[in-house]
């Protein structure tokens, strides 16, 4: 019987989603895929769905190690590729996992912590203009207050605590 092929469909540090399609649907296939890689050194957990041919690896190993264990126990082959020789999503996941994980001023926790503040400000002018003016809007404005306060944390960085936040 021949090794069917995987490929991968998803990767970040410590996780992979591995796509075998030649395999879909076969459930014995993908529980003896999860039985057996979880017996791999530095494989931390499996999940598999035979519906969509996928199989989700979170390690703490290489993922060379692991495709080369899964090859020799028979279950699939994976050819790993460098960073630079990866398709799309997977390479571009590479360059945002290895990226530092400190927030950058302007960049996506602060818009969405900026949206979110501006959006519940605006909930809160909302029902202060329904006449909905106690619980709703006052609680919308705390909420917004507070999603304030979350941006001056991320843009003062990790050594900035917020009152009542200390560790």
């Amino acid at each position: 019987m021949t090794i069917p092929e995987a490929h991968i469909s998803h990767l970040l540090a410590g996780r992979v989603r591995l796509k075998i399609p030649a395999r879909r649907h076969d459930a014995s296939f993908f529980s003896e895929v999860v039985r057996r890689l979880e017996q791999c050194d530095g494989v931390i957990e499996v999940r598999a769905s035979p519906l969509t041919a996928g199989v989700l690896i979170m390690h703490a190993t290489e993922l060379n190690s692991i495709a080369a264990w899964a090859s020799q126990q028979r279950l699939f082959s994976l050819q790993v590729h460098s960073a630079e020789s990866l398709p799309g999503e997977p390479k571009r996941a590479i360059a945002r996992s290895a990226r530092s994980v400190a927030p950058v001023a302007g960049g996506p926790a602060e818009r969405r912590a900026r949206l979110l503040s501006t959006s519940l400000a605006g909930l809160g002018a909302l029902q202060t203009a329904r006449g909905q003016i106690l619980a709703p809007a006052v609680t919308l404005f705390w909420y917004a207050y507070d999603a304030r306060r979350g941006l001056a944390s991320i843009r003062a960085g990790p050594e900035f605590s917020p009152a009542g936040t200390n560790s």
